[in-house]
């Protein structure tokens, strides 16, 4: 009880203490985030060292993690989220593009089956599904000229990592559902085919949120900054 009492008060000591060092010109503290697989891996990855030469004085902690956890009750000071998974009491500050699905499947998997040409004819086909941390299997989402569908696809493999989607897809096990920018470099080296591509609307992008009562951390807005549309 104690420590829950005093904890607003101590966030307010540790702001204090950065805003001191911060008139100093040096952006310093801890700075812990909630981040996804997939932000994490596309987003921050990326420029993890730059941003370390770029604020020597801030110690970031990233804790890559699937479910959407109370950033507050673990001590965290914001997440990253797609915009859906935004609660409304939070600040958000948009930090990528807007992004959208790839269906994809390797060429070999196309020399054995016909390319689908529209989402239905998925139902035909081994689909390469995605189980989440929360026990979840995700449904297919496809939108064009306002019609909407969400397929319950089926298939020889559910998997509960997104690596083991592409790879599993890379070696021609099936067609696969996934974020534009993790098959990217597939696609252009022409070890993935996309279909669909008219059905795969975009949506908002990644989003940093922190809590709206809470001051945002000079580290906080430094990150921001620095990783805002870095991918």
């Amino acid at each position: 009880m104690l420590l829950k009492r005093l904890g607003p008060a101590l966030d307010e000591i540790d702001l204090a203490l950065d805003a001191v060092k911060e008139i100093n010109n040096r952006v310093a503290g801890n700075l812990r985030l909630s981040v996804p697989p997939f932000a994490a891996h596309w987003l921050v990855a990326p420029r993890l060292a730059a941003f370390s030469r770029a604020y020597p004085g801030v110690v970031l902690e990233v804790r890559v993690e699937e479910p959407f956890n109370d950033i507050v009750a673990a001590g965290l000071d914001g997440g990253m989220r797609l915009e859906e998974s935004l609660e409304p009491d939070m600040i958000a500050v948009k930090m990528s593009a807007p992004i959208r699905a790839s269906v994809v499947a390797s060429p070999s998997y196309f020399e054995r089956k016909t390319m689908p040409v529209h989402p239905r004819q998925l139902m035909d086909h081994a689909c390469i599904r995605r189980r989440f941390a929360s026990g979840k299997v995700y449904r297919w989402e496809f939108e064009k000229d306002g019609e909407e569908l969400v397929l319950d696809v089926d298939g020889p493999l559910i998997l509960g990592d997104d690596r083991l989607v592409i790879e599993a897809a890379l070696d021609g096990a099936g067609i696969a559902f996934l974020l534009e920018n993790m098959v990217n470099a597939a696609i252009e080296e022409r070890r993935l085919r996309q279909i669909l591509v008219d059905w795969c609307a975009p949506f908002p992008g990644v989003y940093l949120y922190y809590p709206s009562r809470r001051q945002m951390r000079p580290a906080l807005r430094a990150f921001i900054e620095f990783f805002k549309h870095a991918g």
